[in-house]
């Protein structure tokens, strides 16, 4: 025979009147009815004593016990009783009697009630998964701004804490019983060699072992160095500033702003973008850059052809088709003996080696040689500058000593205009003073074929300008104030 069986027989033993579920009044019924079913409860005990109907219903999980109650005649259920059918039944724990204070009268049920939870148990308390906290924000191909939603990682920087799992408590239901809590989940991760992990006391951090930038894939977390980006890189994915070597495998395309502190390759076309790059920069197609290009490099520059672009190169210039209408600068030497120059301002320090200078529409090209480009900017552009800014402030300094009450407040203002101007160049001339390389007199040009009408060409002092065709190879180089011209044979 079953508790509930048991339980049933023992009231029945003490009761002088039936009430069963049936003989309740429909109205009860139907309330109690829906009680249950909107709240998924079982039945655990539904007994007649004496002149009451009991039921004791149970939540899933057996972590609430409610109690609903039917009186008929004269009341003789009183809390002590109802205790003891409640611990009859197997409530034992989170008992709270308290909540029946509303329909009491002393100690003593004087009210029809339905549904009023009498236990509850103790809840579960869940744990914590382990897992990683990163301080740097991995790189992202699927961004929509990928190139500026990362950060660069410096070496024996701390890029991560590892958090372990945080243990959770079991329960109680009203049974007494243990409800025992689900493990935590543990810290899955793989690390590359460019990670290593440093405990301290109960901490767990990750330090890079070199910079670069970090990655997140799944459960594999890494720092690399060589940063490769896919396809074209437009405006719309930001501007990227890396201080490490890059890999372009598509175009960088116009209004587009890069800072590279290693070397760059670009796979594609360079258009319109403003380019600095501290190491060397390889590009496989060429720079199409529509006068609005600017690209400045600290180690050699190597591409196909180079059109309607500035270029300052601290190293070797090598370009294997032509350089048109383009302004370039090497602090070392342009060697680019395939290579036709058009156009233009070039300016290097050592040699010049190329194909062939100008064309025959007789497009004016400057090649300046043996000279530091910011002593040629100084002597051709900012002193002039200053000498004309110098001219109109003696002109408005004049006009101020008559001038009237109604416009001397514009002619001071002119004044400290042009007088800001010529500081701000002069301090432009002491700093590129302080920068600029030694006039080299040693500095020499050679052209394999042809050298057309409307060339320039200045060795320190000396300048020729090209009247006719000169046919090559030939050498040219400083003789003192003349140039030289010389047939290689």
């Amino acid at each position: 025979m079953g508790l509930k069986e048991k339980l049933n027989q023992k009231a029945n033993s003490q009761k002088l009147a039936d009430i069963s579920y049936n003989d309740l009044p429909s109205g009860f019924k139907g309330r109690l009815d829906d009680f249950n079913r909107t709240n998924r409860l079982k039945i655990l005990f539904d007994g007649i004593v004496l002149t009451h109907y009991v039921q004791i219903s149970t939540a899933p999980g057996l972590n609430s016990a409610f109690l609903s109650v039917y009186l008929r005649a004269e009341v003789v259920l009183d809390l002590r009783r109802l205790s003891i059918l409640l611990s009859q039944v197997g409530i034992v724990h989170g008992i709270q009697l308290e909540a029946l204070e509303p329909q009491l009268d002393g100690d003593q049920i004087t009210k029809t009630f339905i549904g009023i939870e009498v236990a509850k148990g103790t809840p579960i308390q869940l744990g914590k998964p382990g897992g990683i906290e990163l301080y740097k924000r991995p790189y992202n191909s699927s961004h929509p701004e990928d190139l500026e939603s990362f950060d660069e990682v410096a070496q024996e920087e701390e890029i991560a804490t590892v958090n372990p799992p945080i243990k959770g408590t079991s329960g109680t239901n009203i049974l007494g019983e243990e409800q025992p809590c689900p493990a935590s989940r543990s810290v899955d991760f793989r690390l590359n060699p460019n990670i290593k992990k440093l405990t301290t006391g109960d901490r767990i951090s990750l330090v890079a072992l070199t910079g670069g930038y970090l990655s997140k894939y799944n459960d594999e977390i890494a720092v690399n160095r060589e940063l490769i980006v896919s396809g074209d890189v437009t405006v719309h994915r930001g501007s990227l500033i890396y201080g490490y070597d890059t890999i372009i495998n598509g175009n960088i395309c116009e209004k587009v702003s890069m800072s590279i502190g290693g070397n760059m390759r670009v796979k594609g076309l360079v258009s319109q973008a403003q380019i600095q790059v501290a190491g060397e920069l390889e590009i496989d197609k060429g720079i199409f850059g529509k006068g609005d290009c600017k690209i400045s490099v600290q180690g050699n520059i190597h591409c196909i052809y180079m059109n309607e672009t500035h270029l300052d190169c601290e190293s070797f210039i090598h370009i294997e088709k032509e350089i048109l209408n383009s302004h370039t600068w090497t602090q070392s030497s342009l060697i680019s003996p395939n290579a036709t120059i058009v156009g233009g301002t070039h300016f290097a320090q050592d040699k010049f080696e190329i194909n062939a200078i100008g064309s025959e529409l007789g497009l004016k090209t400057l090649i300046v040689l043996g000279i530091d480009k910011r002593e040629y900017q100084i002597e051709n552009k900012l002193l002039p500058e200053i000498e004309n800014l110098r001219e109109r402030l003696a002109r408005s300094k004049d006009l101020l000593k008559g001038a009237t009450r109604l416009n001397r407040e514009s002619l001071e203002h002119n004044v400290e205009e042009l007088t800001h101007e010529i500081e701000s160049r002069e301090a432009e001339i002491e700093y590129n003073q302080s920068n600029m390389k030694e006039q080299n007199p040693n500095a020499s040009l050679v052209v394999a074929d042809t050298i057309y009408p409307g060339t320039t060409i200045l060795i320190c002092g000396a300048e020729k300008i090209v009247g006719e065709k000169i046919k090559g190879p030939t050498l040219i180089k400083a003789d003192g104030e003349q140039i030289s011209l010389t047939k290689i044979t």
